[in-house]
């Protein structure tokens, strides 16, 4: 005798007919509407939307070094 109710989604469908997506920094499945496309052009999970992909922080780090100015070195002593 099989059951009436499903246990589980069918496939890759969530509620509402919603599909599921894999993120590509934790590797864990999420619906495609908690997801987003980052700067790198991949999936992130609400979990990774910290702007925390190699191309905003390359970013940030060009903005970083264009707004400090050069540290002189102090003299040396003996």
């Amino acid at each position: 005798m099989s059951l009436s109710i499903p246990r589980r989604y069918p496939g890759r469908f969530g509620p509402r007919g919603e599909r599921k997506v894999r993120c590509d920094y934790c590797s864990m499945m999420w619906l495609r509407s908690a997801c987003r496309r980052d700067a790198a052009g991949l999936l992130a999970c609400p979990d990774d939307q910290a702007g925390r992909d190699v191309v905003t922080l390359d970013r940030a780090n060009a903005a970083g070094a264009l707004s400090t100015r050069p540290v002189k070195p102090p003299p040396e002593r003996w």
